[in-house]
């Protein structure tokens, strides 16, 4: 059989890779990670055919390719990576629904007659569902969920919604969409309580950062529970992230008035 210049998947077992040109499978042949047995398939739409049946890969005497060095061999682990946690959780709706709520109702707020800056004064809040104490044991318990989607200004909203996206997506993909939908609402109604019994009855409290938080930790549960199937630098990065993410948001919550710790902790 002939081996056209075309797109050309290879299979290792269950393992699936490509698209790749002939000049790249000759390169592989020479570098013997193409075997007689190893199976190719041109196109999406092609039959599986063993590499043996394409005498031409293994008639034609190739320079050997420079040795893979270690930024290839780490760019190629971070890619298999990807794919795998791709396929446990194909979509991340939930994250990109989350974020898309949280900026709309502060958009909401805006329109009401908030600021930038202080797009939700303390009367504000509470109109919208902020978690005051007096209110919320007063028969107002759906305002530990409302006060999860309410944020006291931009800067509040923008940093809790990109940790969400970053860590989010992440998280998604490994916990599935259900379960983080669960995780994300489970962490920040705990953060909410925890903000209610913390202060007394005269505060406001409102925003994402508990639920974030709890994303965050699953996301460390996670890659730490299997970390001998993350690559090194996906969970050096992945680990760094969220610790810093952490550390920086406890060390605000104590230093800086105005910000509500309890949610954190």
């Amino acid at each position: 059989m002939r081996l056209h210049d075309a797109d050309w998947y290879v299979r290792h077992g269950e393992i699936e890779e490509g698209p790749f040109a002939r000049d790249i499978l000759l390169r592989f042949v020479a570098h013997r990670i193409i075997s007689p047995g190893t199976l190719l398939r041109r196109g999406t739409e092609g039959q599986w055919v063993e590499a043996a049946e394409y005498a031409e890969l293994f008639a034609i005497e190739i320079a050997p390719h420079p040795p893979v060095t270690k930024l290839d061999q780490t760019a190629r682990e971070e890619a298999k990576f990807a794919r795998s946690l791709a396929a446990l959780t194909p979509h991340i709706a939930v994250t990109a629904a989350l974020v898309a709520i949280n900026v709309l109702v502060f958009v909401l707020m805006l329109g009401a007659g908030g600021g930038l800056t202080r797009a939700g004064s303390s009367e504000m809040l509470i109109a919208w569902g902020g978690n005051l104490g007096a209110l919320t044991k007063d028969s107002g318990w759906w305002r530990l969920g409302a006060s999860l989607f309410l944020h006291a200004g931009l800067t509040h909203l923008c940093f809790n919604m990109l940790a969400l996206w970053y860590g989010g997506r992440f998280t998604e993909r490994m916990y599935g969409n259900a379960l983080f939908l669960l995780i994300y609402l489970g962490a920040g109604l705990a953060g909410a309580l925890s903000s209610l019994l913390w202060h007394d009855d005269a505060t406001v409290s409102a925003g994402a950062s508990g639920a974030v938080f709890g994303v965050y930790g699953a996301l460390l549960a996670f890659v730490w529970r299997r970390r001998s199937e993350v690559p090194p630098a996906p969970l050096a990065r992945i680990t760094s992230s969220a610790l810093l993410l952490l550390g920086y948001s406890l060390l605000n919550g104590f230093t800086s008035s105005g910000v509500d710790n309890a949610a954190h902790v």
